[in-house]
């Protein structure tokens, strides 16, 4: 059985999620700079044709939908936060049992202990 987290082990787990979540908001940064460029601004400052709206709507969902998975990522290091506030930390959100060290070390911000995550990704994939 896994112990619990020290609070060493707390603080460095912290440390990773709070670096991650700054080089994620840096990347988000950078991908909006990229994605909103002259040729972009230009379409936004004339009249548009529909043809031309559907071009400014495709390159804005493309956009979005590039981003989407750092934004959940983000919101998952946010509620690893609050666990961490709370001293929920290190503690399966399904279980209640403690989450391994070994998996905290892959992903940092993870809710749920291997067990409970193998059970909802089956009961997902059968939906």
């Amino acid at each position: 059985m896994e112990k619990s987290l020290t609070a060493k082990e707390i603080e460095v787990f912290k440390a990773r999620l709070l670096k991650r979540k700054r080089d994620l908001w840096q990347e988000v940064r950078e991908h909006l700079r990229r994605e909103i460029d002259e040729e972009y601004q230009d379409l936004l400052k004339i009249p548009l044709d529909e043809e031309d709206k559907s071009v400014v709507d495709l390159k804005e969902e493309t956009a979005l939908s590039l981003i989407e998975p750092k934004k959940m990522e983000l919101e998952e290091i946010e509620e690893a936060f609050t666990r961490i506030e709370r001293g929920e930390y290190g503690l399966c959100i399904d279980c209640g049992g403690p989450i391994s060290v070994k998996r905290l070390g892959i992903m940092p911000e993870t809710p749920r202990c291997a067990r409970c995550q193998a059970r909802r990704e089956k009961i997902e994939k059968k939906k």
